[in-house]
C-alpha cells in the first residue's frame, strides 16, 4: 500500500486472506489509523485501496476460471502473485521493516517527483499492454494512491 494524502506518505505491505469473508476492509483501516494517528481521509483510502486489490484478484481468478473451492490456481503466472499459507503470523527479525507501516513527511520537491514518476509508471503500464494477444489478466500491481 503506497497512499499519499497532502504531504504524508504511508508505505505498508500486509497479506489479507481473500477467503476470509469477515474480514472487513474498512475495520482494518480503522485500526491502522487510530494506532498511527492518521487522518480521516487516510481511513477511506487505505480501505479503497485494500477493496480494489482484492477486486483486482478476484477478477484475475474469475477470468480464469477458477472454482473458488481451495482448489490451487491452475494459472502458472497468476499462482505466482499469490503467497503460500502462512501458519503464523510471527515475522523473523530480517522481515520486521519489509512489514512495518513507514510513514513519511515529504517536501513539495518530492511530491512533485512522486507524481511525474506515477505518470512514467502508467505510461509504461500501458505500452506493456498494448499488442497482447489472449486472456488478458487485470494488472495485479498496486495502485499507488495520491489525495
Amino acid at each position: 500500500m503506497d497512499i499519499t494524502v497532502g504531504n504524508m506518505n504511508l508505505i505498508d505491505q500486509f497479506e489479507w486472506d481473500l477467503g476470509d469473508v469477515t474480514s472487513s476492509p474498512e475495520q482494518f483501516a480503522e485500526a491502522i489509523t487510530a494506532d498511527l494517528g492518521l487522518s480521516g481521509e487516510f481511513k477511506t483510502a487505505i480501505a479503497h485501496q485494500i477493496r480494489e486489490q482484492i477486486a483486482v484478484f478476484l477478477k484475475s481468478l474469475s477470468i480464469i476460471g477458477h472454482p473458488f473451492n481451495g482448489a490451487p490456481v491452475a494459472d502458472e503466472e497468476l499462482r505466482a502473485s499469490f503467497l503460500p499459507p502462512i501458519d503464523t503470523c510471527e515475522r523473523t527479525e530480517n522481515q520486521v521493516d519489509s512489514y512495518t507501516p513507514k510513514l513519511l513527511q515529504l517536501s513539495e520537491v518530492e511530491i512533485d517527483k512522486l507524481t511525474k514518476e506515477r505518470e512514467r509508471d502508467a505510461r509504461r503500464k500501458r505500452r506493456q499492454t498494448k499488442g497482447r494477444r489472449g486472456v488478458q489478466l487485470p494488472d495485479r500491481e498496486p495502485n499507488k494512491t495520491q489525495r
